[in-house]
């Protein structure tokens, strides 16, 4: 299989596509925020709030416009449902791309002055028709307006995939991830597009660090089954303490690499408006954290369930890459490293199209 596509799914399925979609809808959200009154195009939940505080102001302005894009959005997946009830072509969803296209185009003549509850709405409508068409990644459920549910499903299939025994995890993880770091591009400007280039980093550095360990936990116990592996920490210290940083790194703990990526998607996501997403997101990282550190626990200070097939440590020769990682992994997570962020924010100029 290939970074971006997988030739037994349909092309409406393709990973290229999907990352695509999810881009442009978290930057065409992050435009009506900015530019049209905080009014999101696709997140209705953080609209429905929005509207409540309009109301509690006597904001007529702004009740009307969140309103009206709530409707909007409902009336685009409504007309999804006919229009592929009665379009008997294997091409309906390549027809459903023409709004949000057309709508597009049309809006970037639209004057600023023109009443944001005359724009916001269509442009709602057209990101609910884009939405409700293309829902599968590779045949696995997604959402190309929203990153709550994406990143969700990623921590929750790398989680699986490391602790569980359900490889066809990785896979979704793989695709999940793409769609998270797709819509911070889009979404989150200068801190989204910096976030979405360091997280790229420290993820290749955390997911060869967790690979390497769970290798060596393999060899071990001559299973990857968490629940029927126990007493790592006296076996083999060095692999646990690395595959601990390994997933301290996954799960965004403080002063490890991933943590820096996440930040700033917080911040790119915030400056945006993106307040439910940034709870929602928070609240599961946590519960991911709570259920990979109980694992963790299990695995290296329970009881061995199971025969443990080779009662060592690897030799420090075998160990020192994962070391070498797990020190990058540290460096970039704690200190500020001037030369990889000024290449960084050179590269963000430049995709802004900031520097000349």
């Amino acid at each position: 299989m290939g970074i971006f596509s997988d030739e037994k799914y349909r092309p409406s399925e393709s990973r290229i596509l999907a990352t695509a979609l999810t881009f442009s809808a978290g930057f065409i959200d992050a435009y009506t925020y900015i530019q049209r009154g905080h009014t999101l195009s696709a997140g209705q939940t953080g609209n429905v709030i929005f509207f409540a505080s309009a109301f509690a102001d006597h904001n007529i302005a702004g009740m009307l416009n969140r309103a009206t894009t709530f409707i909007a959005f409902t009336l685009g997946l409504l007309l999804v449902g006919l229009f592929h009830k009665y379009v008997k072509s294997n091409y309906w969803r390549v027809f459903c791309l023409f709004p949000i296209l057309f709508i597009c185009l049309g809006v970037g003549f639209v004057p600023k002055n023109v009443p944001n509850y005359y724009v916001v709405p269509v442009i709602a409508f057209g990101l609910a028709v884009q939405n409700a068409s293309f829902s599968k990644i590779e045949g696995m459920g997604y959402n190309n307006a929203f990153t709550t549910g994406n990143l969700k499903k990623s921590v929750v299939a790398w989680s699986a995939y490391f602790f569980g025994e359900d490889k066809s995890q990785h896979n979704a993880a793989v695709n999940y991830m793409f769609l998270v770091i797709a819509f911070a591009l889009g979404v989150g400007g200068k801190f989204g597009l910096f976030a979405a280039i360091f997280h790229c980093l420290a993820h290749s550095f955390t997911k060869a660090l967790a690979f390497c360990s769970t290798g060596n936990i393999a060899r071990i116990y001559g299973h990857k089954d968490m629940s029927k592996m126990g007493g790592m920490i006296k076996i083999a210290p060095i692999t646990t303490i690395l595959f601990g940083a390994a997933v301290c790194s996954l799960v965004g703990v403080p002063a490890f690499a991933i943590f820096v990526s996440e930040y700033n998607v917080f911040v790119g996501a915030i400056t945006s408006g993106q307040y439910i997403a940034v709870a929602l997101f928070a609240i599961a990282l946590a519960v991911i954290f709570i259920a990979d550190f109980a694992h963790f626990n299990m695995a290296s200070f329970g009881e061995p369930k199971g025969v443990v097939v080779h009662n060592k440590e690897m030799s420090l020769f075998e160990n020192l890459p994962l070391i070498a990682l797990c020190v990058l992994i540290i460096i970039f997570g704690v200190w500020k490293v001037d030369s990889f962020y000024t290449l960084v924010n050179n590269g963000v100029n430049i995709m802004m199209g900031a520097l000349k």
